[in-house]
């Protein structure tokens, strides 16, 4: 079965214009809270949780009329990983906007582009092979599903990328 996949992303200046003063929970890599700087990064230089804005794009999830975003945002807790999760932004009717569900897309992973058509998004990340070392650069591509779903974001699937001649 042969795939396209076109995904549309934003730099995070662009996205940042729409979605600011976010805060980020991301409760599969840390209990910390993540609020980001105006470069895209974790504003707290202190701090041990160091996590950057990698891609994001904006749609209406819930279908109330009002703009909502994604965005990925890649993790470092102080070790070797690099954790990447995708967060459903919901605004609300008085311009403010809340992280209100994410998920867990992999560890040392590459993520090019996110898109969102009503509540489904589609993520591209790149990936090695079992068998390679995290010294390998990604290059396996594959496009993770997901739906937001009752307040959540629900992985539907991931499909191979590979492009088929």
């Amino acid at each position: 079965m042969a795939l396209t996949v076109v995904l549309a992303a934003c730099d995070f200046g662009v996205f940042r214009s729409a979605f600011a003063d976010v805060i980020y929970s991301i409760p599969t890599v840390t209990d910390e809270q993540v609020l980001l700087d105006e470069s895209g990064r974790f504003a707290d230089e202190g701090a041990r949780v160091r996590s950057s804005f990698v891609t994001g794009t904006a749609g209406d999830l819930n279908g109330d009329g009002i703009l909502d975003g994604v965005a990925v945002l890649a993790t470092n807790t102080g070790g070797s990983g690099t954790f990447y999760t995708v967060h459903a932004i919901l605004g609300d009717a008085d311009g403010g906007f809340r992280d209100v569900a994410s998920a867990f897309l992999g560890d040392r992973i590459a993520v090019p582009a996110v898109d969102l058509e009503g509540a489904t998004i589609q993520v591209l990340i790149l990936d090695r092979a079992a068998e390679e070392a995290f010294t390998v650069e990604p290059h396996i591509p594959a496009v993770v599903c997901l739906e937001f779903r009752d307040g959540e974001l629900v992985k539907l699937h991931a499909v191979d990328a590979t492009p088929t001649a």
